[in-house]
């Protein structure tokens, strides 16, 4: 079977898309299906092929508003003039509405779902109506839709009529780094807070902050991600106020990303929105003790195995927090339960189980998930 994915960053550089893209098409490779995934240009060389994948360069704006419409469009050209594959692979939406592309071969098409674009509060009204189109684009030339979180599966219900199947992202467990990179840092084993993401405002920094900086502790937080609003990234740091305790790390991937995760006293997700999260995923398999907003995608991947506060309220998080500095012995115990449950129930073999079954069944014609009476737009 040929599959291919559009369209992604950089398969050694971004965020979760990338990340889930390097895990199921290597284990899909690995099985001896041929994976072709494609990858904008401007965000650096990549080797032609990686972990058994092939990468194809792709062609688009760097305008961020922009980039990945146009990309995946180069991209679901492509799939017109390539070798013809089986599967075309669209994630999110800003990349399925280019299905209508794709289907020109007769090709069969899935939109991963990695959360609902409209909750999202940077649309302003042009860009909701804009987003509104290319959602009904995407469902209506995508043969099935797959989506991270129940909450998603619902909303396609829900709006389209039309029955999306759930398939988390995964997790490799990893034994725990030594510290080393982050000594360097100033950062001590279980002497920090750590919180990993975009910096963008849907992640909900800055009830963190807010909350930390009442903490009477001499633990630190450690913010990592890249900068994608820089306009909040200014707005963080005045309401950091210039506190020494507060550090703000960018974009780490690699091994000081495992040495933080490894060593973190308390893992924190303040997020207003997500899909499904892979940070908070690794964090929980890394045996961290996590601390979430009780929104329901975070609620659907912790279980008991971990603590929640009430989302968007930073006394509710400055609360809870507190309480957790104060008892690290239960902190610990939490942070075992969380292992064991992502490894219970997130395997990336089980995910590659699934979209591989998924991906079978619209091959054999016997998956094509239409809707019950029409969109209901």
């Amino acid at each position: 079977m040929n599959v291919a994915f559009c369209c992604i960053k950089n398969i050694y550089y971004g965020g979760g898309i990338e990340r889930y893209t390097l895990e199921l098409g290597q284990r899909l490779a690995q099985r001896g299906h041929t994976v072709t995934v494609y990858s904008m240009r401007h965000y650096g060389e990549v080797p032609s092929i990686v972990q058994g994948m092939h990468i194809v360069g792709t062609l688009s704006t760097r305008w961020k508003n922009s980039e990945k419409l146009t990309a995946c469009a180069s991209a679901a050209v492509r799939t017109l003039v390539d070798p013809k594959v089986d599967i075309v692979h669209f994630h999110a939406l800003s990349s399925g509405w280019a299905a209508c592309i794709s289907k020109l071969r007769r090709q069969k098409c899935v939109l991963q779902s990695h959360g609902v674009a409209l909750r999202y509060s940077k649309w302003g009204t042009l860009g909701s109506q804009l987003i509104r189109a290319l959602e009904r684009m995407a469902v209506l030339h995508c043969d099935a839709i797959t989506c991270v979180s129940n909450t998603q599966v619902q909303y396609y219900l829900r709006r389209y009529g039309k029955r999306a199947v759930y398939i988390p992202c995964g997790v490799s467990l990893s034994d725990k780094v030594e510290p080393s990179e982050i000594l360097t840092l100033g950062l001590s084993p279980a002497a920090y807070l750590l919180s990993v993401g975009r910096i963008s405002r849907e992640k909900g920094f800055h009830y963190l902050i807010s909350a930390f900086r009442r903490l009477r502790t001499d633990l630190k937080l450690v913010l990592a991600g890249g900068v994608s609003d820089t306009k909040y990234m200014e707005q963080l740091r005045e309401v950091a106020c210039g506190d020494r305790r507060i550090e703000f790390l960018g974009m780490v991937q690699g091994r000081l990303l495992a040495e933080l995760l490894s060593n973190a006293a308390i893992y924190v997700q303040p997020s207003e929105l997500e899909g499904m999260s892979l940070a908070l995923l690794e964090a929980m398999g890394y045996g961290n003790c996590c601390l979430v907003s009780n929104i329901p995608e975070n609620l659907e991947v912790i279980g008991p195995a971990g603590f929640t506060f009430e989302s968007r309220n930073a006394n509710s998080l400055y609360e809870r927090l507190n309480w957790l500095v104060e008892h690290p012995s239960v902190a610990c115990a939490v942070g075992l339960q969380a292992r064991e449950c992502v490894k219970s129930r997130f395997s990336w073999e089980c995910v590659t189980d699934q979209m591989e079954n998924l991906y079978l069944s619209l091959v054999n014609g016997q998956g094509s998930q239409r809707t019950s009476g029409g969109l209901n737009v």
